[in-house]
């Protein structure tokens, strides 16, 4: 199918657009901005046209649509075309089966006549066609499907058929659109043109106009002129005048501050006797402070002889008591002293581990060096050297200095005999020696340090010498503890308390001792579980039982478990002891008592109860059994009261019982429901007493809500007896008798007959006594009704009239409502002092059943009517007069008539305005108040205003409410310099007309602004303008100025203060910054929120803000006052305001917020211009020049927002945004995304204002794109710094009328990772030796020291055999990853081989981008096939098997081993003779393995001769440990003869040495070592031999 074409984009003329641009200059002549904004917005409309031609989302989306629709036809056509070529083939197959069928049946035919018949043929040919049958209905239901198929396949192309012209009439539809909406584009265009020029011409009219005008208004100055000399001359004289009353003024002035001068240094004279008083003052309250200081220290020390006294007489020592407190507040300053300097050595130990660590790293450094001297080291701390230490030790520490104490070792010395005090004595730690032992040996070790009184043990003779040796060492001292000692002979050391871990430690033995005393019961692999032994009955109930009378019951016990069980009797609980006896009783059958018990057996046991006391005792009989405890609940009960209530009502068989507990707290609920007026409801109430105490009933009847009843106030006379009735309004209770005994019943009659239709709720009172006069118990049940509606009703009680004025009419209708079944006569009762006041028609009615009627109403008041009513009428002046309506039935109708007298009158404040000095380039505004009196809203209206003169807001119209004082803004601007005197007048809408006098006197200002209104273009928010004004001085003096910006209004001057010479002029330019935190856009966004609210919202916040308004304007009024008064008489200076409020005047869309703010401009005169001090004239209103900014702030066109996972920060007076990268470290990058949003209605196209720095780190990694409305862009940025520095540069994104800013910042760092433990980095991970197939594993951690995340690799390298499977032997997890800031990541190190290898090593570095320095480990294992394993011989030597036999191996040992293994060992060499040389070889056992026994061989006798030695061949080594043998060869001094060195020359001397080593599984293996080591004679012996030489190689033979 065809498709429609693409989207044509909408023209545009160039022509057109020039030429509307220069008609415009045209008629604009004049380098205005108004002129230049329009040409602009021009502009732009004619540069965006060609951005329209972009394709639109709408129409590639129906495009996209349509080309689907066309696959989705083309394939269902392609389906159909296949099923029907399906159903061709199928079709001719069923011809071709009927075919047969039809020759089948014709040949069955024929033998069925043909004599004689061939039966197995015919039997064939019906095989044959019950087959072709068969295939028949299995093709026609084949068809059948593909029919059912084309259907669906015809469906389905009709609806794609469908989907496809749809998908062709959408987009036709959405290409008629948009051919709709260029037009209308174009119209709009046009509109818009045709309104710039309109308005340029207009203007253009109107400038001519104000020039006619400005001659006329010369030409009629030209014939004033002479009359204007003669008011100058006028003026000049009355200038001289006002010259001398000013110099009189200024000298008074002078005298004034000469005056001032006077006063001031009269303040500083009081100021300086006022401090030497403080002073004094401090003096005398320091001297009274240390006197009360004293009188505290005398009374303290009073206070400690009287409590001397005291602990005297009972029987204390006071010096001690004093003495311990002192001590004890002595050893609190101590701990706190100790305190510190544990936390001062704590920091010390940290430092000092810290100077360890970097010593160890340094010794680590010197390993290798140390290591030739170990083998020196071992010689001399041998066996010899360690027994010399152990002889010094001995000697040192025992007493006599003997080495050895006991030589048969079978007598036990004690140490604390035979050691001296530089030992620390066992009995210190057990207590088991003298304290004088003791205090000898910590005197020894610590001098200084001596023991405290409070703490050592008291026994006699103890203090004595304790005395004696502090005498001994110092002679002052013995005195002082003397009298301490005998101060304190009665003293007692207490026990401490246990500490927490003492505490959990007792805890956990009780748990465990718990635990002995049962066991669990497991009979036959099950379990017994609960109670081993039921009692019959469950629980023992003693009911109604009497003091000192025995009770007793008895209580069979059932063993239930699987097998024998026992139970004891436990002690009873507290509130039972005493009072509950138990004893068993034999009895056939039974057990005499609780014994070991087979299972079904039982045990009778009778439990005897002699209370004491008249209580209550709940507790249980507690058995302990081998399966656990056991508790039979136990309760006693004594005779008591217990009444049930149950309800019965009249007509109802049912009684329901109250379930609640009737107290004061939780009471019954009894509710009559509605009841008609006049009616009575009654409700029986039923008590059953199921206790044996009688008691006496008494009724109450309580307000609902009341609390519990006190004795006190129960008013039961005794004489008269208990209350049986008793009642409150509606509500009466009636009982039937007094008394009501125990086990018995009684009856109540409960009444409720409503007076009125309301809700009546009270509490009624059972209050049950017993014979002695106590209450026994209070029952409170709440009582509900509802009193029923009457037949006659009024449709209201009151008739508000609400506000009436005086003089006027109100009407309004009294509406009754019958809802009886019969007509009902109604009459209003009239009263006279309402004659003429209120009337009423008609005065008799009858009101028809369920039917209403209305009264009329009519009301007249005058100025008698509050003296007729003045008994009715409040004290707030509302008039509220009671009416009743008269009615056949028994309840009056009564309604109530209210309204509230008012009269109509405005008040103004001031009653006269007086504007004062008025420039006639300036509109000055005074405030006036008008106060409403009247109750009633009322309508005004400022009308026939004099010329200049304004009244805001709403032009002087609106409504003031009730006692409202609303505040007006009256604006008046001068035409000429002369005095005026104009009236204000006011309508309401109750006709009245008020008067406001008002005084001016117009005068030509100093300075003046070029203009005083400055209209700004629409900005938006975060962008900027500005624009300038021309500050002109016209007199003859030098003048200052500042300007007054308040920094919430977004407003920006320059200058702000500054001054300009005499007949000079300035340039002021002002910058606007709109920002979302202004206090006008705030305030307008709220205005937007509270709009959304209903129409009755706003009414309220109206209200809300009119109080507000009047508030302020009270407080505003109450400053001016009080500026007012403080100023000279005789002078006027207005309020000044630096206000920035929304303009309501300008258009007000939901996108745009039109802002007007006024910028007071202060004057003076500069009397010298070159003096640092100036003069300034007084504050007048001449000294003030307003200068009012117009401008609108609107939603930015174009504005940034975050990509996914960041953030932007915007500061409020910013024009921009800012996007932190973070920290990066150097040569990485890291790419975020700004997204670019066109908030407009028109297409824009982006571009970058200017390159940013191409050797910088910041960089746009995608080009800019057009963005339709509504519509982003995602701009990518990428930071890549290359230094450690911050970076910043901006960004600035463009269209042609907006741009946005965004900085861009962020740090270039340097990684920093490090390995813990450190010390691997030298010693590296040694895995030891593992069996084949077998892993182990260690962790060592990698941390990010860095303020970034940091991404690592641990990369595993070095020259390695690898595993069978291709896999190394060692391998990391994880291999890679991310680490946070300032955290850890553990990495695992596995070691898994799985082939015989004796050394495996690699290197694991932990790598890092940019990482300087290198973290490499070092790790090393070995791989075994066995258990056994023998290491440390020459490396390179490959196992090998000598087939030869071995002359030192019997048969039955190469039997069993088999074949054996060959290894080299290698000493160094060469030796001389005299000297040594030897090497160790390890045996180890895997770990995991089994433990092996190994055995070498003895040396031949030539080997032995030949100076070679095998120590520790012999031994067993477990599982994970290794042992070493030891080769060691000594060169004889006399060469053996025979050998080379017998010879002279120099060889190779070998020894064989077999090793067995036997697995504790049963394997054993023969491994065979050739120890060899290269041999020459000594320098002499070469000479004369002339061989010797170099060693040869080690694997020379």
């Amino acid at each position: 199918m065809a498709t429609p074409g693409a989207d044509p984009a909408p023209s545009r003329d160039p022509a057109s657009a020039l030429s509307a641009m220069e008609e415009l200059e045209a008629l604009w002549p004049d380098d205005e901005e108004g002129s230049k904004d329009a040409v602009a917005g021009l502009s732009a409309s004619n540069g965006n046209g060609g951005a329209s031609s972009t394709t639109n989302l709408g129409t590639a989306a129906l495009h996209a649509r349509r080309l689907k629709a066309t696959a989705t036809w083309d394939e269902n056509k392609a389906v159909l075309k296949q099923l029907q070529d399906d159903a061709e083939s199928g079709a001719g197959f069923v011809d071709h089966l009927r075919a047969d069928l039809a020759a089948l049946d014709e040949e069955m035919n024929h033998l069925a006549v043909s004599q004689p018949q061939p039966g197995t043929r015919i039997e064939r040919l019906q095989g044959k066609r019950a087959s072709a049958h068969a295939s028949l209905r299995a093709q026609l239901a084949k068809l059948e499907e593909n029919r059912h198929a084309q259907v669906n396949a015809e469906q389905a192309l009709r609806m794609s058929e469908l989907a496809l012209t749809t998908a062709n009439d959408e987009e036709k539809l959405n290409y008629d659109r948009r051919e709709g909406e260029i037009e209308a584009r174009k119209a709009r265009h046009a509109v818009v043109r045709k309104g710039e020029l309109q308005r340029a011409r207009d203007l253009k009219a109107m400038r001519k106009t104000i020039k006619a005008e400005r001659d006329a208004k010369l030409d009629d100055m030209d014939a004033k002129e002479l009359a204007q000399i003669m008011a100058a001359q006028d003026a000049h004289d009355v200038a001289v005048r006002r010259l001398r009353s000013t110099h009189r003024e200024v000298e008074r002035e002078f005298s004034e501050l000469q005056t001032e001068a006077e006063n001031l240094r009269d303040h500083r004279l009081d100021a300086v006797s006022s401090l030497k008083q403080n002073v004094d003052a401090a003096r005398s309250e320091l001297a009274t402070s240390l006197a009360q200081h004293t009188r505290e220290r005398t009374h303290r020390l009073q206070e400690q002889a009287k409590e001397a006294k005291v602990i005297l007489a009972q029987g204390g020592n006071p010096y001690e008591t004093f003495r311990r407190r002192e001590l004890e507040a002595k050893a609190a300053r101590q701990h706190k002293a100790h305190q510190r300097e544990m936390q001062a050595r704590e920091l010390g130990v940290v430092k000092q581990s810290l100077l360890e660590e970097n010593m160890r790293r340094k010794e680590l450094m010197k390993a290798e060096e140390l290591a030739a001297y170990n083998e020196t080291f071992q010689d001399e701390m041998g066996t010899r050297a360690v027994e010399q230490r152990n002889e010094a030790f001995m000697m040192r520490h025992t007493t006599g200095g003997r080495t050895l104490l006991d030589p048969t070792g079978r007598k036990p010395v004690p140490p604390s005999e035979a050691t001296n005090g530089l030992t620390k004595s066992w009995a210190f730690g057990l207590g088991l020696g003298t304290t004088k032992e003791v205090l000898t040996m910590v005197r020894t070790r610590h001098p200084k340090v001596k023991p405290a009184p409070l703490l050592l043990p008291s026994y006699p003779g103890f203090e004595e010498e304790d005395a004696a040796e502090d005498a001994a060492r110092d002679p002052g001292v013995g005195d002082v503890a003397s009298e301490e000692l005998s101060a304190s002979e009665h003293r007692r050391i207490e026990l401490r308390s246990l500490s927490v871990l003492e505490q959990k430690s007792m805890a956990k033995a009780r748990e465990r001792h718990k635990q002995t005393l049962t066991k669990k019961q497991v009979c036959l692999g099950r379990t017994f579980q609960g109670a081993a032994f039921i009692a019959n009955p469950t629980k023992v109930v003693f009911q109604d039982f009497d003091v000192g009378v025995v009770h007793t019951q008895k209580v069979t016990l059932t063993n239930v478990s699987f097998t024998f069980n026992q139970f004891k009797l436990l002690d009873f609980p507290d509130n039972a002891e005493g009072a509950f006896t138990v004893k068993f009783e034999n009895r056939p059958g039974s057990l005499d008592r609780p014994g070991r018990m087979s299972a079904g057996t039982t045990c009778d046991m009778h439990i005897s109860f002699e209370p004491h006391e008249e209580k209550d005792i709940e507790t249980h009989i507690p058995l302990l059994s081998e399966t656990g405890p056991i508790n039979i609940p136990l309760v006693a009960y004594k005779k008591r009261f217990s009444p049930a209530l149950t309800i019965s009502r009249p007509g109802d068989l049912r009684k329901v019982a109250l379930t609640s507990v009737c107290t004061a707290d939780e009471p019954g609920s009894l509710s009559f429901g509605e009841v008609e007026i006049a009616e009575c409801a009654k409700i029986g109430l039923q008590i059953d007493n199921e206790g044996a105490v009688v008691a006496n009933l008494s009724l109450f009847v309580l307000p609902a809500g009341s609390g519990v009843l006190k004795d006190e106030d129960d008013n039961d006379d005794d004489s008269q007896g208990p209350r049986v009735d008793a009642s409150l309004g509606p509500v009466s209770i009636k009982a039937s008798k007094q008394v009501v005994a125990g086990y018995s019943r009684s009856h109540c009659e409960l009444s409720f007959a409503p007076t009125d239709e309301k809700k009546f709720a009270c509490r009624v009172l059972l209050r049950f006594k017993d014979m002695s006069g106590s209450v026994v118990r209070d029952m409170y049940i709440n009582v509900t009704g509802r009193g029923g509606k009457v037949p006659v009703v009024t449709e209201r009680d009151v008739v508000d009239l609400q506000y009436c004025c005086i003089g006027h009419t109100y009407r309004d209708s009294l509406v009754i409502h019958n809802r009886s079944k019969s007509a009902r006569k109604c009459t209003i009762q009239k009263r006279p002092e309402l004659d003429g006041v209120f009337e009423f028609y008609p005065d008799l009615a009858f009101c028809q059943s369920n039917d209403s009627y209305a009264f009329q109403i009519k009301f007249t008041p005058t100025e008698r009517t509050r003296r007729q009513c003045a008994r009715y009428l409040s004290d707030d002046g509302v008039l509220e007069i009671p009416m009743r309506v008269t009615t056949e039935q028994a309840a009056p109708v009564n309604f109530t008539l209210r309204c509230v007298l008012t009269n109509a009158g405005l008040v103004f404040d001031p009653p006269n305005l007086n504007f004062g000095e008025c420039p006639t380039t300036e509109r000055i505004v005074a405030p006036l108040r008008m106060m409403n009196t009247s109750s009633l809203p009322q309508d005004f209206g400022f009308t026939n205003l004099p010329k200049g003169m304004l009244v805001t807001p709403d032009d002087g119209f609106g409504t003031i409410l009730p006692g409202e004082t609303m505040s007006l803004d009256v604006s008046f601007e001068a035409d000429f310099p002369m005095n005026f005197d104009i009236p204000l007048t006011v309508r309401s809408h109750l006709n009245h007309t008020y008067r406001v006098p008002c005084t001016a006197q117009g005068i030509l200002p100093p300075m003046t602004l070029s203009d005083n209104v400055m209209y700004l273009p629409a900005t938006a928010f975060g962008d900027s303008n500005n624009a300038s004004v021309i500050l002109k001085n016209n007199s003859n003096m030098a003048r200052e100025f500042e300007f007054a910006v308040d920094k919430a209004c977004g407003l920006k001057v320059s200058p702000k203060v500054g001054y300009v010479a005499a007949g000079g002029s300035l340039r002021v330019q002002v910058d606007y910054y709109p920002s979302l935190h202004d206090d006008a856009v705030l305030s307008r966004q709220a205005e937007k929120e509270e709009a959304v609210d209903g129409d009755a919202e706003k009414e309220e916040g109206a209200a809300d803000e009119a109080q507000e308004e009047e508030k302020a304007d009270d407080s505003k009024e109450g400053k001016e006052e009080e500026e007012e008064e403080q100023q000279a008489p005789g002078e006027k200076v207005p309020a000044l305001t630096l206000s920035s409020t929304l303009d309501e005047t300008m258009p007000t869309d939901p996108w745009c917020f039109p802002v007007r703010t006024q910028l007071p401009c202060f004057m003076r005169e500069v009397r010298a211009m070159n003096e640092d001090v100036t003069v300034a004239t007084k504050a007048s209103a001449v000294s003030i020049v307003y200068l009012e900014v117009c401008s609108c702030a609107i939603e930015e066109e174009l504005y940034v927002e975050p990509g996914a996972g960041m953030s932007l920060s915007a500061e409020s007076g910013k024009p921009y945004n800012e996007l932190n990268f973070g920290s990066i470290p150097i040569r990485e990058r890291k790419i975020l995304s700004v997204v670019v949003v066109n908030a407009s209605r028109e297409t824009v196209s982006l571009r970058q204002e200017g390159p940013l720095d191409p050797g910088g780190a910041f960089s746009v990694l995608n080009p800019y794109q057009s963005i339709l409305p509504g519509e982003s862009h995602r701009v990518l940025l990428e930071f890549a710094p290359t230094g450690v520095w911050k970076f910043f540069e901006m960004l600035s994104i463009r269209t042609d009328r907006a741009k946005v800013r965004v900085a861009l910042t962020g740090d270039g760092i340097s990684p920093s990772v490090d390995v813990e433990p450190a010390e691997l980095l030298e010693s590296g991970l040694d895995f030891g030796s593992r069996r084949a197939g077998e892993s182990t594993e260690k962790t060592f951690q990698v941390s990010n020291s860095s303020t970034f995340e940091l991404r690592y690799d641990v990369r595993v390298t070095g020259t390695m055999r690898r595993n069978i499977g291709g896999h190394l032997p060692f391998y990391c997890v994880p291999a890679s990853g991310v680490i946070a800031p300032e955290e850890k990541q553990d990495v695992k190190v596995i070691f898994a081989p799985d082939a015989c290898a004796p050394l495996l090593e690699a290197q694991i570095s932990v790598e890092v981008p940019n990482q300087t320095k290198g973290l490499v480990i070092r790790c090393s294992g070995r791989c075994w096939e066995k258990d056994a394993y023998l290491c440390g011989t020459d490396p390179g030597n490959e196992l090998r098997t000598d087939e030869e036999e071995d002359p030192i191996m019997s048969s039955d040992e190469a039997s069993v081993t088999g074949r054996e293994e060959t290894l080299q060992l290698t000493l160094q060499g060469p030796v001389c003779p005299g000297q040594s040389a030897e090497r160790e070889v390890s045996v180890g056992c895997v770990s995991g393995g089994g433990g092996v026994d190994y055995t070498a061989s003895e040396l031949m006798e030539a080997e032995s001769m030949a100076g070679w030695r095998v120590e520790h061949g012999s031994g067993s080594v477990s599982a994970g440990e290794e042992k070493k043998i030891l080769f060691k060869f000594e060169c004889p001094t006399e060469p053996v003869v025979g050998s080379m060195m017998y010879f002279g020359l120099g060889g190779w001397s070998e020894a064989r040495v077999a090793v067995t080593l036997a697995e504790k599984q049963g394997t054993t293996r023969r491994v065979v070592i050739i120890a060899k080591i290269y041999t020459q004679p000594s320098s002499g012996a070469e000479e004369e031999g002339g061989g010797g030489g170099e060693e040869p190689a080690a694997d020379a033979k």
